[in-house]
């Protein structure tokens, strides 16, 4: 299933202010366009996440901040750098939002 971006305009306003910034692509992303994990062609996931990292504050509105977070998870059954969209007020009270460094999910 392909998610439709286009309904989700603050997921989709922020990606496209992150690859504007930095070279960073989409790889794979869930049917609820909840969890997106993302890659470079040019950096490592260590320094893509470094560069979210410095970035984030401005790829986005003030509004928006509390409804993204950006995981780095280093080890384990899905390593990579994620984006969480936190969409709900559910989400939203369930998860922190900004930057995050992990070594593993478990």
């Amino acid at each position: 299933m392909v998610v439709d971006l286009r309904n989700k305009p603050a997921l989709s306003a922020l990606l496209n202010s992150l690859k504007r910034m930095i070279p960073v692509a989409v790889e794979r992303i869930d049917d609820r366009g909840e969890w997106i994990l993302l890659s470079s062609p040019a950096f490592s996931n260590e320094m893509l996440f470094s560069r979210l990292q410095d970035y984030w504050r401005l790829s986005m509105s003030p509004l928006d901040g509390a409804s993204f977070a950006i995981i780095f998870c280093r080890f384990g059954l899905n390593p990579g750098v994620w984006l969480h969209h936190l969409a709900t007020p559910q989400l939203r009270d369930e998860y922190l939002p900004g930057c995050h460094d992990i070594t593993s999910w478990t």
